[in-house]
């Protein structure tokens, strides 16, 4: 309801496009990683010089530096198999996966050190990674890894822990406002 709100529609309406809230979560999700594969593809393809400062420069910009990837991404991954059709799981897997190696091809032609297959490794391990350390910090708001961080240099206190029932107990209107 707070989505359809926030959105301006009547809360059946959303129902017409999306079955249930965690589909609203995937669907948010797909759309903050393709703009981060399209930046990664746009960079690998232009003719500059491409290096892992680059490639940190993009991961910095699109997932740690925006609040609503990290936890969209965690929703997504322990949620969407029980409450999302599966047509709508395999569709979103099969754009995540065309991205995934098309990226990957283009690591592998900027970064010489790379076979044939390492490129879609190097991301899926990555984000695999990242996700993890999110996890395993628990926060919610902003990349803990960067949160974490920040704190070290600065000696500020922990953060508090949160867990993931935590963050699916909170509403989808409240990760809108991080997506353009």
């Amino acid at each position: 309801a707070a989505v359809a709100a926030e959105a301006g529609l009547a809360k059946g309406t959303m129902y017409l496009y999306f079955e249930s809230k965690e589909s609203i979560y995937l669907a948010l999700h797909e759309r903050h990683s393709q703009r981060f594969f399209e930046a990664l593809i746009a960079r690998l393809e232009s003719p500059a010089a491409f290096g892992i400062d680059d490639m940190a420069a993009i991961v910095d910009e699109h997932m740690i530096r925006h609040a609503g990837f990290l936890p969209l991404s965690n929703a997504c991954l322990g949620a969407t198999q029980e409450s999302v059709h599966a047509q709508t799981h395999e569709a979103f897997h099969g754009r995540m996966f065309g991205w995934l190696v098309r990226a990957g091809r283009g690591l592998e032609q900027r970064l010489p050190k790379l076979r044939p297959g390492d490129g879609a490794r190097f991301l899926h391990h990555g984000y695999a990674l990242l996700l993890g350390l999110y996890q395993l910090l628990g926060q919610r708001t902003q990349c803990a890894v960067h949160a974490r961080l920040q704190a070290a240099a600065t000696g500020e206190p922990r953060t508090p822990q949160m867990s993931f029932d935590d963050f699916r107990n909170e509403r989808p209107a409240d990760y809108l406002a991080g997506f353009p």
